[in-house]
């Protein structure tokens, strides 16, 4: 059996995603929401973990880039695949920003992975086609 005997094709044709993306995404957009307030909040708790002193403008750099990661995840959800590649563009501005003031080194891959996993998680099928085939 084949694709065809299971899914019609206007199934196919229909720009669909598994409901588990939508939940990684809107977790995204919560997580980063988080990064967002404890930036600009949280300012002291960071200055504590840090090695060396960060001046208050790379505050606002840092709750920017989570702005820009939120841009991203929603222009995912809006089916534009430039959504992805800024979402990276996010996390590298993040990773350097980690990488720069000495946080754990730890700390900062797993934010690049964060961009492997977003591109895993786009692979997930429905109706035989993944969400990373529907991106316009």
């Amino acid at each position: 059996m084949n694709y065809h005997d299971y899914y019609q094709q206007d199934d196919y044709d229909k720009k669909l995603r598994h409901g588990f993306v939508t939940v990684f995404l809107i977790i995204g957009i919560v997580l980063n929401s988080i990064a967002v307030l404890l930036a600009l909040l949280g300012k002291d708790l960071i200055r504590k973990t840090s090695e060396q002193e960060i001046p208050e403008y790379m505050f606002y750099l840092l709750a920017l880039c989570a702005l820009i990661k939120i841009t991203a995840i929603i222009l995912i959800l809006k089916w534009k695949k430039i959504g992805f590649w800024l979402f990276a563009l996010g996390a590298a501005g993040t990773f350097c920003f980690d990488m720069y003031f000495s946080f754990d080194g730890v700390k900062s891959i797993l934010g690049l992975l964060g961009i492997g996993a977003l591109f895993a998680v786009l692979q997930i099928r429905k109706f035989g086609k993944s969400t990373w085939e529907s991106l316009d």
